[in-house]
């Protein structure tokens, strides 16, 4: 076109092209998947009493959403506490296409007959050799792929690396404070979609939505840039990006 003489102009609208499209081209250009921290969360931060209940922090509106979420995702996942507490279906509930599900668990704590690992769509467990071998054979046998790392630990850019290979672009992290935690540790997490309701639970032993290890000063903290926040009935969801990945 430049050679005909037509004024071009590169880059109009670029950001928001590249937000429409974030999931492929993240895909395309590292061969690992789009990450989405997804958390629901009361004013005081917290996802679940001292007792361990959840159910429900958030209102319907913000519950239907996320089933909508589901079907956008090629999978999600949870790590093994929120298996244990919540036993989670992890479907669309019937609006969009059920994603695939993934459950991190490294020492073998998840039942093979969780909700998570009934058959209807593709089932993936990541483990470590420390995990009971006769557990991970039971899983196997169920039809779960199960892949095992070296160490007491997955490796959660090892693990995105091997979900790349199988073709899943995106994943939607629903796990708990540990799994977050773990995730955000990793520098692999893409965007953030936390839902906070008009609540405070208190309680020192009440889980919050990222635990891990934590930064030691507030300079070492994780820093996001806001993409927008919008009201879902009495809910708040805050729709954020790492500052680093805005800078791509």
């Amino acid at each position: 076109l430049k050679e005909k003489g037509i004024e071009v102009e590169v880059g109009v609208l670029g950001e928001k092209a590249r937000r429409l499209n974030e999931t492929y081209a993240k895909f395309i250009r590292k061969g690992i998947p789009f990450v989405t921290l997804k958390m629901a969360q009361s004013l005081d931060g917290k996802i679940a009493t001292k007792s361990g209940e959840s159910k429900w922090i958030t209102g319907e509106k913000a519950r239907r959403f996320v089933h909508k979420l589901r079907g956008e995702y090629d999978a999600v996942l949870v790590g093994a506490n929120t298996v244990l507490l919540d036993n989670p279906s992890l479907t669309a509930q019937g609006m969009g296409r059920d994603p695939k599900r993934i459950v991190l668990d490294g020492k073998g704590k998840v039942p093979p007959d969780a909700q998570v690992f009934q058959p209807g769509v593709e089932r993936f467990l990541f483990t470590t050799s420390f995990s009971p071998p006769d557990w991970r054979k039971a899983l196997e046998e169920r039809g779960v792929k199960v892949i095992v790392s070296e160490g007491e630990e997955v490796n959660i850019k090892e693990m995105l690396v091997e979900l790349g290979k199988r073709g899943i672009a995106s994943v939607l992290v629903e796990g708990g404070g540990e799994t977050a935690g773990a995730f955000l540790e990793a520098g692999m997490i893409d965007k953030i979609l936390f839902f906070i309701a008009p609540i405070i639970i208190g309680g020192r032993k009440a889980k919050t939505s990222v635990e891990g290890e934590g930064c030691q000063n507030l300079q070492q903290a994780i820093k996001f840039i806001y993409q927008s926040i919008r009201k879902m009935e009495n809910d708040i969801l805050i729709e954020a990006y790492p500052q680093l990945c805005s800078q791509e």
